[in-house]
């Protein structure tokens, strides 16, 4: 029962395969608009799987469960990744939340030499497919070749091996599922969550390795780092600035050194074609290259009450890199190649233009090359608009907790507002998103996406508003059923 004038949240946490009680789940409570009292910490389950939060106060809140070896799960959820629902308590009511935790998938095989025997010590690589395929996870063979890749979300991978030299001194390509080299004649795997693909052999090719050695010239030994499609990989360099890799597959791979810091700092980058079975390359250090960040604002410069936030971080396949925080009027010394870009405004205006960057999605892309200096300018704009509204129901009451995603029509608008944003309804159903530059924009509110990206944006489901400088535009809307829920 309800412990005094408060309300009361119970529930179970079980496997959602099995049935049984998971024990030690995290639970979590975040809450929807204004609450009374604090939010409780997070909770453990006990040995039968169940949580207890007493003495809640009235409101909406969305709980979530997670738990190592389980997908994170919140309640009401419609599909495996969408948003949750939001349990709404009354004053002395006791409400009970049961949520179902999901295992990741897994792919379970062997990979095989000649004579159909395991082979011991192979990494496996999974790929996501996508508009890009994305590494996921690895996994290495064990003494029999048997490898297991777990940890895996809902859709299609494609599965690869890694370059290998055998005690023979032959050398296994990387091979795809399938028997072949290339991703495009590679077999895939469909793979869902609670489920195990099993029974899936590859046997890699033979084929030459090769073996990669050079020097950085021009400066004190630094580091060495080669980029391969999994990855990158800090090579040793000696005091002379000698390096050298080896078990690499024929290919492009990008080099890049790297001594000193600051101003002081020096870079070098190559692209190597590698097909022979002994390779060389040269780094020739020289002063890095400067990203140089200006900002104008109206009225002239910025003040220290009015923050802004500008990061770049290097673009890198299957690496990532560390963002950098940038503050307007640096001359920041950065590696060779292509960098994100993303500046956020004070709030009490916008960003109205980046110069010399492209738009990419959330963010901008910049690149800075050797020998070369790059000057972006990102201009701030005052008296942003607004939009706001109310969501409800089909049955016209009000959407407590609704997600609401707001996504830029133009692509470099959309770079501009940092890509697509979600906010949830208040108790009231009422929404509202600030600090938006003019322009066209599309707005969806549906229990069913959950960070949808550009490429997964329903166009034309949504309302269609115009945001005007300094505009208080209003638009009411109705929760939506997006695509078709499994």
């Amino acid at each position: 029962m309800p412990h005094g004038h408060a309300a009361v949240l119970r529930g179970t946490i079980t496997d959602y395969l099995t049935g049984k009680p998971i024990a030690r789940a995290r639970v979590t409570l975040e809450a929807v608009g204004r609450i009374d009292g604090q939010l409780p910490t997070p909770l453990l389950t006990d040995g039968n799987g169940q949580f207890l939060f007493p003495k809640l106060g009235p409101g909406a809140y969305l709980v979530s469960a997670a738990k190592s070896g389980f997908v994170r799960t919140r309640f009401g959820q419609r599909h495996w990744n969408s948003p949750g629902t939001p349990v709404v308590l009354e004053q002395e009511s006791l409400y009970s939340a049961d949520l179902k935790l999901h295992r990741p998938g897994a792919v379970m095989g062997e990979v095989l030499d000649e004579n159909g025997l395991g082979i011991a010590n192979i990494t496996v690589y999974a790929w996501k497919s996508g508009r890009a395929l994305k590494l996921i996870a690895a996994a290495e063979t064990d003494d029999r070749g048997f490898f297991r890749v777990h940890g895996l979300q809902p859709g299609r991978y494609f599965l690869r091996t890694a370059a290998k030299e055998l005690e023979d001194h032959q050398g296994l390509l990387p091979t795809f599922l399938g028997g072949v080299t290339r991703a495009a004649e590679a077999l895939p795997l469909d793979v869902k969550l609670d489920q195990e693909v099993t029974k899936v052999s590859i046997q890699p090719r033979p084929g030459r390795l090769t073996n990669l050695s050079g020097t950085v010239a021009g400066g004190p030994s630094g580091r060495v780092i080669i980029y391969t499609d999994t990855g990158k990989q800090e090579l040793p360099v000696n005091g002379d600035g000698r390096f050298s890799v080896g078990q690499l597959a024929p290919g492009e791979y990008e080099l890049l050194a790297e001594s000193g810091s600051g101003v002081a700092l020096l870079t070098a980058q190559s692209r190597v074609v590698l097909s022979k079975e002994n390779e060389s390359a040269t780094l020739q250090l020289t002063p890095a290259p400067q990203l140089r960040v200006h900002c104008e604002a109206p009225g002239g410069k910025l003040t220290a009450s009015q923050p802004v936030s500008i990061f770049v971080r290097r673009r890198e396949e299957s690496a990532e890199s560390q963002s950098l925080r940038v503050t307007c009027g640096e001359n920041l010394p950065l590696l060779p190649g292509t960098w994100e870009f993303a500046a956020a405004a004070p709030p009490d205006m916008y960003v109205a233009e980046v110069r010399n960057a492209v738009a990419a999605g959330d963010s901008y892309d910049v690149r800075v090359n050797l020998g070369q200096s790059l000057d972006v300018t990102v201009v701030f704009a005052s008296q942003p608009g607004t939009l706001s509204g109310k969501v409800t129901t089909a049955d016209g009451d009000s959407a407590i907790g609704a997600p609401v995603f707001l996504n830029a029509l133009d692509a470099d608008l959309r770079s501009r507002l940092g890509g697509i944003r979600m906010i949830r309804s208040g108790e009231k159903g009422e929404y509202l998103f600030n600090g938006l530059a003019p322009g066209r924009y599309e707005v969806i509110s549906s229990f069913d996406m959950q960070d949808p990206g550009d490429a997964h944006w329903p166009v034309g489901a949504g309302g269609s508003v115009t945001i005007d400088q300094n505009g208080k535009t209003q638009l009411d809307i109705k929760v939506q059923r997006i695509g078709e829920v499994s």
